[in-house]
């Protein structure tokens, strides 16, 4: 695999705290900057991702086109001597007994701690939080990237020939779990140990070569009030799903790739009472839940005679028997529409010249048109692009039907939509949206929310 554009290591390091996203280096090196004169390129962003050795660089070439490259220093003759030199100890050190190389996990534990005893930490993180996708479509060609602010970028990266790229599709199946082989030339699977999701093909299938595709994800999952300050929703909105949650009616978060479906889906499923039994159903395990009454099923293709497939509608059948209280509809006739009280769509759009996702609209259903056999739908809330935020149409049919399933007035439930919202103002005002801190309120909401909204009220008083 071939990296270009480095620069020389003579470069001071930063003591200075990073900003996780888009803030550039506190110090950027002399040598990053002759680059960036050399190649006589617009410089939107530079990343210190292991200062002084590493630093990604996304600008706009010559041709107009937006690239992210890795810089690397290059070695000087002295340490291109001490990196034989440790190349050479590893082979000779090594000694690992043949007992721990009986499977993979025992033989990387092994080697590491046989690496870490010679070089202690020589190692460079080239993982960013803004990075979501990492693709290749063949040999020869760039690996492309995908950032959060900047969208699908070609890196200075790439497999020279096929031999070396199907090396690596290998090892990353074997990784995942998985056997890529001719007669199954498709696999996906988690990638361990943070369970990135990897979509890999042979060139069997794809006629540019084998191809990989890793789907990244945050360490710790967003939380509704991470959304919140992202502004993907209001808390207006929030706090609408939030009550559709908590009284059992069902709806669909739809959009198109990549616009933030899952995790939204994933903020609003941490907000089911902490004691609800959850079923989830994936083809590739993305939901992560802090609820101990949670049933993750997955997908298992079979390849081998004798071993049953397990597929979602099996998992669905499984699901069904376990008594949820949550579950994912699939397949949904048309006369059963209503029973999906709402609809949020998702997308992708520019705001202010940056990419972001925004929960567009909330529909609900409000029944079949007897005549034409449509599905009756209401507006709830609508995304305005001018002013980036979101308006309330003035009707909420999921609040009559919840009034009167609970023999309520419909201002009582207002009331409720109401305490929602100035509960998850508080936490947003207070920052906690780390999943502990979320989980602890919600659970403190559940237990007595009268005190709990009391409380986050006067705290909003006070700090405002």
């Amino acid at each position: 695999m071939k990296t270009s554009g480095k620069t020389k290591k003579k470069c001071s390091s930063s003591n200075a705290s990073l900003e996780k996203e888009k803030t550039a280096a506190k110090t950027i090196p002399v040598e990053v900057e002759k680059e960036k004169l050399k190649k006589r390129i617009l410089v939107k962003n530079i990343y210190a991702v292991k200062p002084p050795y590493a630093y990604v660089m996304i600008y706009v070439d010559e041709k107009g086109i937006l690239r992210y490259s890795v810089l690397e220093p290059y070695l000087v003759p002295e340490e291109e001597a001490y990196y034989k030199e440790i190349k050479e100890l590893i082979l000779e050190e090594a000694r690992i007994p043949i007992t721990a190389l009986r499977d993979y996990e025992r033989a990387s534990e092994a080697l590491s701690e046989t690496i870490d005893k010679i070089v202690k930490e020589f190692k460079i993180k080239l993982q960013k939080e803004s990075i979501e996708d990492i693709v290749c479509d063949g040999y020869g060609i760039p690996v492309y990237v995908y950032h959060r602010d900047f969208e699908w970028m070609p890196t200075n990266v790439m497999f020279e020939n096929p031999e070396e790229l199907e090396s690596f599709i290998r090892r990353l199946a074997f990784r995942a779990g998985q056997s890529i082989t001719y007669a199954r030339p498709i696999v996906e699977g988690p990638l361990p140990p943070e369970g990135f999701r990897a979509h890999l093909t042979l060139k069997e299938v794809s006629r540019r070569g084998s191809t990989f595709s890793i789907r990244k994800y945050s360490i710790e999952p967003y939380t509704i009030i991470n959304l919140l300050k992202f502004n993907t929703l209001s808390t207006d909105v929030a706090a609408y799903l939030w009550l559709l949650i908590d009284n059992v009616m069902s709806f669909m978060v739809l959009g198109p790739m990549a616009s933030g479906k899952t995790t939204l889906l994933n903020a609003i499923a941490m907000m089911i009472r902490p004691e609800a039994k959850i079923v989830t159903i994936e083809e590739t395990p993305e939901l992560r839940l802090p609820h101990e009454n949670w049933v993750p099923m997955t997908v298992r293709p079979s390849f081998e005679p004798g071993v049953e497939d397990i597929t979602l509608f099996e998992l669905l059948k499984s699901a069904l028997r376990q008594r949820p209280e949550e579950n994912e509809p699939m397949n949904i006739p048309r006369v059963l529409i209503p029973l999906i009280k709402a609809f949020v769509h998702m997308g992708r759009v520019k705001v202010r010249g940056e990419i972001m996702r925004r929960v567009l609209r909330v529909v609900e259903t409000v029944g079949i048109d007897t005549a034409t056999k449509e599905v009756i739908l209401n507006e709830v809330y609508t995304w305005d692009p001018v002013t980036d935020s979101w308006k309330f149409t003035g009707r909420s049919y999921a609040f009559e039907y919840i009034a009167t399933n609970r023999g309520l007035p419909l201002s009582e439930i207002y009331k409720d939509f109401e305490r929602r919202k100035v509960v998850l103002k508080w936490m947003e005002q207070k920052n906690m949206s780390r999943f502990s801190e979320v989980a602890d309120v919600l659970r403190k909401y559940y237990q007595d929310p009268e005190e709990t909204y009391r409380h986050a009220e006067s705290e909003l008083r006070r700090i405002e």
